[in-house]
């Protein structure tokens, strides 16, 4: 976490206070010394599957389908939601593209993680 900050920090100036813990794995011990660091741990609501069709060419029209079952659960814009996207996935800028482009137009809004969580934004970074 220490060179994650540090690379970070240099980049854009500020600390980040979010972080998302490798496979959403959460223990008591991983809150404490988040906590303890500064971090508040955020993991997510809906999971893209992305990572589970890495090199398939039918990336885009499997995820949509399992998105759409997902996303019944999350009434506009009643209920914000955090989704687990991947970058390292061969045909995730399509798959952004799609995904940007789908619920934009069915009347959802992206935002930072801080505006999801309702957080103001001199907290998001130390």
């Amino acid at each position: 976490m220490s060179q994650n900050d540090i690379l970070i920090r240099n980049i854009i100036g500020k600390s980040p206070v979010y972080m998302r813990p490798p496979y959403g794995s959460i223990n008591a011990l991983v809150l404490s010394a988040m906590a303890t660091w500064g971090y508040q741990v955020v993991t997510w609501n809906l999971d893209s599957g992305d990572w589970a069709h890495n090199n398939d060419s039918n990336m885009i029209a499997e995820n949509d389908a399992s998105y759409a079952n997902d996303m019944a659960g999350h009434p506009i814009p009643a209920t914000p939601f955090i989704s687990l996207q991947h970058d390292f996935v061969i045909n995730e800028i399509n798959w952004a593209l799609h995904v940007i482009t789908k619920f934009k137009n069915l009347g959802y809004s992206f935002v930072t993680v801080g505006e999801c969580l309702g957080v103001p934004a001199s907290q998001w970074y130390r």
